[in-house]
C-alpha cells in the first residue's frame, strides 16, 4: 500500500510540474511557478463550483414549484457520470497505455500491479475532482432547499467518493480497446481520434434522445423524469444511488460501495495482469517495408511553421478530441437539427417570445460553445523536450507563435461559418443578425485564441509525461475555460437585461472591444515575441 501511495503521489508531481529529478535551482524555480499556477487552478476550480452553485440554485427553484426537487441531487449525479464516461476515455492512453516512461517504469524494482494500481488511482481522483465540481454543489443546494440534517451531507459525501468508479472503468475499457484495434494500423491516430469522436457522439445522441418523447408544457419535469427512467434501466446503480441518498437506506449505501469498490478492484486486477501484455502490443511498431521517396515540395516560412504546427496536432489524439470536439459535435448536433429536428425547432418557436430570445442569444451561445477549449492553451507546452528545434529555427518568433493560433482558427472558423449556415437556415432573422451570427463567434475565437497562446506563454510546462497533464489538466486551460465561461455568462446576462431593447448597439460595442483586446494582445506579441520564446526553458 505504501508503494502505491508513493507512487500516485511521484505521478502527481509530473502532473503538478514538480518533479523529484530535477537540480536544486531548477526545483525552487519550478516551485515557485508550480505554486502560482496551483493556486490559479485552485481558485478556478472554487469559481467553477460557486458557478455550479449557481445555476443548481437556479435549477431547484423550477423543481420545487413543480414538486420533483428529490430530482436535483440524481440528475446531476447522471450529469457527471455521463461527463466522466466521455471524457476518462481521452486520459487512458499517456496513463495506462502509451506513456512515455513505460520503460523506465517497468525497469524498477516494483510489483506490476502496484504500478498498476497507482495510475488507476491517479485516474480515479482525477474523475472525483470532476464529479465533486458538480455534485457537490448540488447536494448542498437540495440540502438547503428541503431543510436536511447532518445525516444528508454525510450520506452524500461518503457516496460521493464512488460514483466515479464505474463510469470511470466503462470508458477506460473503451479506451484500451480502442488503443488496441488502432495500434495495428498505420495512420492509428487519426482512426483513435474517429473511434473516439464517435463514442462521445453515441453518449451525446443517446443522453438527448429521452427528451425525444417531451410532449408536455413542463418540458423540464418530463426531460428530468425521461433521463433519470432512461438512465435506470441501462445503470440501476441510479436507482440505489436514489434510495442511499435520499431515503438513507443503509442496504443502499451499502450495496452502492460494494458494487463500486468490487468492480474497481476486479478491473484493477485484471488489467494488472494483463499491462505488460497490453502495452507491449500497443507500443509494437509495424515497419511499411514498401517506402517510395515522393517528390519534395518548397514552402515559405511562415506556411511550413503552420503545416509542422498541423502535424503536431494531428500527431496528438488527445489534443485533437481536447480541443476540436466540442465544435464538431456543436456542428453535427447542428445539421441533425436541421436535417431531422425541424418539427422540434417550429414547435419551441410557437412559444411566444421564444424566438426573439433565441435570436437574442444565439450569438454569444455559439460564442461559448467554440470558446471553450483553444489549441493555443497548450500549444507551447505541447513542445516538450522538442522547444530547442522552435528555438534555433531561422524563422521570426513572432511566426512562431502566429502558427500557433493559425492551426486554431483553421480548426474553429469553418466550424463557425458551418453552423451559421446551419441557424440561418433555421431561423427567422434580420439581415444584421444573420450577419452577426457569424460575426461574434468569429472575433471572439481571434482574441480568444490570442489569450489562450498568452497563458501558456505565462505558465508553460515543458517536463511533462503525459500529453493530458497540459492538455486537459493544466492551469491555462482550466484558466482559459473559466474566463470564457465568466465572459460569456457576463455577456447572456447584459443582452437579456440591460441591453435587450438595444441588441445591435451592444453588438457593436462587443465587436468594437473583442477586436481592441486582439490588436492588443497581437501588438505585445510582435513587440516581446523574441524576448518570450529566448526566456522559455
Amino acid at each position: 500500500m505504501k508503494t502505491i501511495i508513493q507512487l500516485t503521489k511521484i505521478q502527481f508531481q509530473f502532473a503538478l510540474g514538480n518533479s523529484a529529478l530535477v537540480g536544486r535551482q531548477e526545483k525552487k524555480k519550478k516551485k515557485k511557478t508550480t505554486n502560482k499556477a496551483s493556486a490559479l487552478s485552485i481558485v478556478s476550480y472554487a469559481l467553477f463550483m460557486f458557478l455550479s452553485f449557481i445555476y443548481s440554485s437556479m435549477l431547484a427553484e423550477s423543481y420545487e414549484k413543480m414538486g420533483i426537487i428529490d430530482f436535483l441531487p440524481i440528475m446531476w449525479m447522471i450529469f457527471s457520470s455521463i461527463l466522466i464516461l466521455m471524457t476518462s476515455i481521452y486520459q487512458v492512453k499517456g496513463l495506462i497505455v502509451q506513456f512515455k516512461d513505460y520503460d523506465i517504469v517497468m525497469s524498477l524494482p516494483i510489483k506490476t500491479s502496484h504500478i498498476v494500481a497507482s495510475r488507476i488511482v491517479v485516474l480515479y481522483l482525477m474523475d472525483l475532482v470532476q464529479a465533486m465540481v458538480f455534485i457537490l454543489p448540488a447536494n448542498i443546494v437540495y440540502a438547503i432547499t428541503i431543510g436536511a440534517g447532518m445525516k444528508f451531507y454525510i450520506n452524500s459525501i461518503v457516496l460521493l467518493l464512488f460514483v466515479p468508479m464505474l463510469p470511470a472503468i466503462l470508458s477506460t475499457i473503451v479506451g484500451i480497446i480502442l488503443a488496441v484495434i488502432t495500434s495495428r494500423f498505420r495512420k492509428n491516430n487519426v482512426l483513435q481520434i474517429i473511434f473516439t469522436g464517435m463514442w462521445t457522439l453515441v453518449v451525446m445522441v443517446a443522453c438527448f434522445s429521452v427528451s425525444s418523447s417531451n410532449t408536455s408544457p413542463e418540458m423540464i419535469a418530463d426531460f428530468s423524469k425521461s433521463l433519470i427512467h432512461t438512465t435506470n434501466r441501462v445503470y440501476p446503480l441510479i436507482k440505489i444511488y436514489e434510495k442511499a441518498l435520499l431515503q438513507s437506506e443503509l442496504v443502499s449505501i451499502a450495496i452502492f460501495i460494494l458494487v463500486s469498490v468490487a468492480a474497481f478492484g476486479l478491473f484493477s486486477i485484471v488489467v494488472g495482469r494483463k499491462f505488460k501484455q497490453i502495452n507491449t502490443y500497443v507500443d509494437s511498431l509495424k515497419v511499411k517495408s514498401n517506402f517510395r521517396m515522393k517528390e519534395l515540395h518548397a514552402s515559405s516560412l511562415r506556411r511550413a511553421l503552420i503545416k509542422k504546427e498541423w502535424s503536431r496536432y494531428i500527431a496528438s489524439s488527445n489534443y485533437v478530441l481536447n480541443t476540436a470536439m466540442f465544435g464538431a459535435l456543436a456542428t453535427i448536433l447542428s445539421i441533425g437539427l436541421l436535417i431531422f429536428g425541424q418539427d422540434k425547432v417550429v414547435q419551441i418557436k410557437s412559444i411566444e417570445g421564444m424566438e426573439d430570445v433565441i435570436t437574442l442569444i444565439l450569438p454569444y451561445a455559439m460564442t461559448f460553445m467554440f470558446s471553450l477549449t483553444s489549441t493555443t492553451v497548450s500549444s507551447i507546452s505541447i513542445e516538450g523536450k522538442n522547444l530547442w528545434v522552435i528555438k534555433s529555427l531561422p524563422v521570426k518568433a513572432m511566426d512562431v507563435f502566429i502558427s500557433k493560433v493559425s492551426v486554431n482558427l483553421f480548426i474553429t472558423l469553418p466550424f463557425i461559418f458551418i453552423n451559421s449556415v446551419v441557424y440561418n437556415l433555421l431561423i427567422d432573422m434580420t439581415l444584421f443578425e444573420r450577419i452577426m451570427t457569424m460575426v461574434i463567434p468569429s472575433i471572439s475565437v481571434i482574441c480568444y485564441s490570442f489569450f489562450g497562446l498568452y497563458l501558456n506563454v505565462k505558465m508553460p510546462k515543458f517536463d511533462w509525461k503525459s500529453e493530458i497533464a497540459i492538455i486537459k489538466q493544466g492551469a491555462p486551460v482550466v484558466i482559459f475555460m473559466l474566463v470564457g465561461m465568466v465572459v460569456t455568462g457576463g455577456t447572456l446576462l447584459l443582452v437579456a437585461t440591460v441591453f435587450e431593447k438595444y441588441q445591435a448597439i451592444y453588438a457593436v460595442i462587443y465587436c468594437i472591444i473583442f477586436s481592441g483586446l486582439t490588436i492588443m494582445f497581437y501588438q505585445y506579441f510582435k513587440k516581446n515575441a523574441e524576448k518570450l520564446l529566448l526566456e522559455m526553458n
